[in-house]
């Protein structure tokens, strides 16, 4: 029994258990290093893209305004000017001859 504890704290208090313990540290740094730096890239990565949805939303507000421009009817009545399209005036209607569409 004194010998098993006594080799036990040998191999604890020996070379062989320090390196071990450096071993896993090391280790254990790596990847600990390695997922810190995953987490900071997909955390630039999501402000970035924040950043662009932020960026396409007032893309959209202003493409909507510009669609509500257009079809003002000032804008459409100016625009008609500009193609030399005239005004129609005294428009007639064609009435049909009865109700009937199609005969057999």
């Amino acid at each position: 029994m004194r010998e098993q504890k006594s080799a036990l704290r040998k191999f604890f208090i020996g070379k062989a258990f320090r390196i071990l313990m450096l071993g896993l540290i090391l280790v254990g740094g790596f990847f600990y290093v390695l997922q810190i730096s995953a987490v900071s890239t997909k955390g630039y990565e999501i402000s970035s893209l924040t950043r662009q949805i932020q960026d396409l939303e007032i893309e959209n507000r202003s493409l909507e305004v510009k669609v509500a421009e257009y079809r003002a009817i000032e804008n459409i009545e100016s625009r008609l000017a500009q193609a030399n399209f005239i005004s129609v005036e005294g428009v007639e209607y064609l009435s049909g001859f009865g109700h009937t569409v199609a005969r057999r």
